[in-house]
């Protein structure tokens, strides 16, 4: 199945790989080796196609992404993906002479890189590999959103969330800072609108997910960086 930029939404409950590249041999190879795993086939030539289909989806995905792909720059797309809350694992695909070029890609939002000439064999395990890893690739993202979300309180919202997260309830909070009840109230409300949270409980959750950001992305690389390429 091709998509071009003037694709209609679709939706489906099937596992779905994205195949981006300009390359027809590639897409070809690929596409086959999906369709023999059961899987839906989406062929693009551009990230920015591939990022509408991607928001149409409804359902686990993995998305094969072409080192030469014209235009890509990969600090972007993982803006773009958080924004739009694209949770789909990613690999890049490269000729083994510029596995070197892919270390942007690699730093940005790759989850697997797999180097080319590959085998049908190969290219099954690493989409499977790729779609399987979902669930910790979802857990990246709530990591990350979160953690951009506490950098928007100010100090004192953020020693009241502190303070909240460790079970101290409003009159103690305003004890120990010196505030009225309202203000604490009031401070805290905002807090969490920021945090997108409705409750002491998803405050909590928040907090705790926000404060794994240096564990997961340790010098922003992601957790699955990997080289998982053909012997």
């Amino acid at each position: 199945m091709t998509v071009d930029d003037q694709s209609k939404p679709f939706t489906t409950s099937t596992q779905t790989v994205f195949i981006v590249s300009t390359n027809e041999h590639w897409d070809t190879q690929a596409s086959d080796v999906a369709f023999t795993c059961g899987m839906r086939c989406v062929s693009v030539s551009s990230i920015a196609t591939f990022l509408d289909a991607a928001g149409e989806l409804d359902g686990p995905a993995c998305a094969l992404i072409d080192l030469e792909t014209p235009g890509i720059d990969w600090s972007s797309l993982h803006e773009q993906m958080l924004q739009r809350d694209l949770k789909v694992p990613i690999v890049v695909v490269a000729d083994e002479a510029q596995l070197m070029n892919a270390i942007e890609a690699v730093k940005s939002c790759v989850n697997f890189v797999i180097a080319r000439p590959i085998d049908a064999s190969s290219i099954r395990e690493m989409i499977l590999a790729a779609v399987e890893s979902q669930k910790v690739v979802r857990h990246q993202f709530a990591v990350e959103q979160h953690y951009r979300r506490l950098l928007t309180l100010d100090d004192r919202e953020r020693s009241i969330v502190d303070l909240a997260v460790d079970g101290a309830p409003n009159k103690q909070i305003a004890n120990r800072l010196g505030l009225s009840v309202k203000t604490i109230e009031r401070i805290r409300k905002n807090a969490y609108q920021k945090l997108d949270v409705r409750s002491t409980a998803e405050m909590t959750r928040a907090v705790i997910l926000g404060n794994l950001h240096d564990i997961v992305y340790p010098l922003q690389q992601p957790i699955l960086a990997n080289a998982f390429s053909s012997q």
